[in-house]
């Protein structure tokens, strides 16, 4: 009798712990979608919109021609695409030249003060959602 108990029921155990709980990684990517990756600026600079398909996005950092001054990044708890908690998710970065902020879900603005140098500037703002990134390159000529 113990010898077909035994075996029933390492099946049944086996069989039981054998459920599918889906198919989803860890760090999903559900892409950003965004309206442009690439921005210029004429000398007296301005204001650009740019919309996303993805809502749980973050700014996640940007790159820029030269340091030419401090850069205040402004944070502020986000979730992540599983609705936890993103420690530190940035919303604004600016400088004395430049304003990139998460105005919603699905905009962001980028603003450039004029340039008054000699030298084209630009930045590189990587977006993030999960496991997806999305870069958007903005350009400021010198005339």
């Amino acid at each position: 009798m113990k010898k077909i108990i035994l075996p029933l029921l390492f099946i049944a155990l086996f069989a039981v712990s054998c459920t599918d709980k889906g198919t989803s990684l860890v760090g999903d990517c559900t892409p950003i979608n965004a309206s442009l990756t690439k921005h210029n600026f004429d000398k007296a600079g301005g204001i650009v919109e740019i919309t996303t398909d993805n809502v749980k996005w973050w700014l996640n950092d940007y790159i820029e021609t030269s340091p030419q001054s401090e850069t205040a990044n402004t944070y502020e708890e986000k979730t992540d695409l599983d609705g936890n908690i993103a420690e530190g998710a940035v919303l604004a970065m600016e400088s004395d030249w430049f304003e990139v902020c998460k105005k919603s879900e699905q905009k962001l603005s980028i603003k450039f003060a004029a340039n008054s140098s000699d030298a084209e500037r630009w930045i590189k703002v990587e977006l993030q959602a999960g496991n997806c990134f999305e870069t958007i390159t903005v350009n400021q000529a010198t005339e």
